[in-house]
């Protein structure tokens, strides 16, 4: 199997169709985020394509709009719990319900200090790390984007 595949190809999923399903892909405005958002687009999916570059989400909703599927930029810093509140918000006006959570942003931050939610940032004692949002306890910002 070449690299040059596309992902859906080298999983053995480019039959499955996602029409009519609503994906969203936190950071996908560019590494492993986008080449998923530009997968599902391909599937048929809507995209709901995430980041903090206007720019870089913009570019990639034009891609995925040349594909089967479709795609929406929005915009939020998981930094900022109430950046992420309201792309919560605003999904939920805009599409109502998110059929799959591809959560693939994560964040690097340089000390344990808890968020407003009290959920811990980094690991006491640790040096800075890059974390994966996905890997925290119950609580964590991308968890809060689904009623």
């Amino acid at each position: 199997m070449a690299d040059s595949e596309p992902p859906e190809r080298q999983a053995g999923v480019s039959d499955v169709d996602l029409s009519g399903q609503t994906v969203l892909v936190t950071g996908s405005t560019n590494g492993i985020g986008r080449v998923a958002a530009l997968a599902f687009g391909r599937l048929g999916a809507r995209v709901l394509v995430h980041g903090r570059s206007p720019e870089a989400g913009d570019a990639l909703v034009s891609e995925i709009d040349d594909t089967p599927g479709s795609a929406r930029f929005l915009r939020a810093d998981f930094a900022d719990i109430e950046a992420v509140e309201g792309l919560a918000a605003e999904g939920r006006e805009t599409v109502g319900t998110v059929d799959v959570l591809c959560n693939n942003a994560g964040g690097f931050f340089r000390g344990p200090e808890p968020t407003s939610l009290g959920v811990r940032r980094g690991l006491p004692g640790h040096p800075p790390r890059a974390v994966c949002l996905a890997a925290g306890p119950p609580g964590l910002a991308p968890l809060h984007l689904l009623p």
